[in-house]
């Protein structure tokens, strides 16, 4: 897989920064189709009445709070299924648990 490449040559932190670039690419699908479909629902509701001043007042609708429900359980999912993956990756690479060594002044020898 191209991910373990990326882990092998740049170290499995930026590899996990792509796992989770591709991750949640992936998963803005499907709330960009139902706002896409609650959009074009709210249009022709718009179009086919014409009972509205404006554009605004017939996007103004109850499809927007059922949208934000959708959104909460959509991020919810989301984040549980990335912990999923994170864990598989770090599994897959051994380093669960793993906590970076950092450099500072006092663990610095003097030549």
């Amino acid at each position: 897989k191209p991910i373990d490449q990326i882990a092998y040559y740049f170290g499995e932190q930026k590899a996990f920064y792509f796992c989770w670039l591709i991750h949640y690419t992936s998963w803005l699908i499907w709330p960009s189709f139902i706002g896409l479909l609650i959009y074009f629902i709210q249009v022709s509701r718009w179009k086919l009445e014409q009972n509205s001043d404006s554009y605004d007042d017939a996007t103004d609708s109850a499809l927007n709070c059922l949208y934000s429900v959708c959104i909460a359980i959509w991020t919810t999912l989301l984040v549980e299924s990335w912990k999923q993956k994170e864990n598989w990756f770090a599994n897959r690479w051994l380093v669960k648990n793993f906590e970076a060594n950092h450099l500072t002044e006092g663990n610095l020898k003097q030549a």
